[in-house]
C-alpha cells in the first residue's frame, strides 16, 4: 500500500458514519424485524423472559458489550417445541466492526458460544442431560458463510445434535431470520464439569485434539 492509499485510508477510518458517533442517537434498529413478530406468534414457541441461569457475573465480556451499548440480547428467549430449536436474538450496532460496516468475526464468535451456552443451560434444568454439572466450551469450530453488515438484527438457531455422557454436541447458525440467510455456523462441543470445576470422565486435552 503506497503512502498516499495509506493516507486516504486512514483519514477514512476517522469518517464519524465508520466511527458511528449517530449510535448514541440511535444506538439499535427502530421496528422489529417481521421475521421475529412471525416467531413469536407461532403455538409451537415457548418465549422466556429470563432463563433458570445465572445471570453473566459483572466481569462477563457480554455484559460489558451490552454496557457499552455495542450488542444487546433480545428481550425474550425462545424455543420451539416442534423443532427443537432454541432461537437467540440480537442487536448489532455500529462499532464492532472489523472492516468497515462489517461485523467482526469475533463478535459472531462471541455471541454464538453464549446462544449455543444457553440452550445447554435450558436442556440441563430441563433434566435433559445426564449431569446438572455446568458445562464449558471445549470446542468450537467455526465458518463463515458471508458479511454481516452492522446495525441489524439477527438471530442465532441453535440445536442439539448428539449427547454422549459428558460430551454434549451442538449446532449453531447465524441468520438474518429464521429461514434467511446464513452468516455463519457453527459446530461445538460442551463438556460437563464436575462439582470441583473439572472435566468429569473426559480427558479435556483430547476432547480439544479431536
Amino acid at each position: 500500500m503506497s503512502k498516499k492509499e495509506l493516507k486516504t485510508r486512514n483519514n477514512s477510518l476517522q469518517d464519524p458514519a465508520y466511527l458511528g458517533e449517530s449510535c448514541s442517537r440511535d444506538p439499535w434498529p427502530g421496528e422489529s424485524p417481521s421475521w421475529l413478530t412471525k416467531l413469536l406468534a407461532k403455538d409451537s414457541i415457548e418465549k422466556f423472559d429470563t432463563l433458570p441461569i445465572p445471570d453473566p457475573p459483572s466481569d462477563s465480556i457480554i455484559g460489558s458489550l451490552e454496557r457499552a451499548g455495542l450488542v444487546k440480547r433480545g428481550d425474550v428467549f425462545v424455543f420451539d417445541t416442534t423443532n427443537k430449536t432454541f432461537y437467540g436474538i440480537w442487536s448489532l450496532g455500529r462499532q464492532i466492526c472489523g472492516h468497515p460496516g462489517i461485523v467482526h468475526g469475533g463478535v459472531i464468535s462471541l455471541i454464538m458460544d453464549d446462544t449455543i451456552g444457553r440452550l445447554f443451560g435450558l436442556m440441563k434444568v430441563r433434566n435433559a442431560l445426564p449431569s446438572q454439572a455446568p458445562g464449558v466450551t471445549a470446542k468450537l469450530s467455526l465458518k463463515y458463510h458471508k458479511p454481516l453488515k452492522s446495525f441489524c438484527t439477527i438471530v442465532v438457531c441453535a440445536s442439539l445434535k448428539e449427547v454422549a455422557g459428558r460430551k454434549v454436541r451442538l449446532f449453531a447458525e447465524l441468520r438474518d431470520g429464521p429461514d434467511g440467510d446464513v452468516f455463519a455456523s457453527a459446530d461445538t462441543l460442551f463438556v460437563s464439569l464436575d462439582l470441583d470445576g473439572a472435566p468429569t470422565g473426559v480427558n479435556m486435552g483430547e476432547v480439544v485434539g479431536e
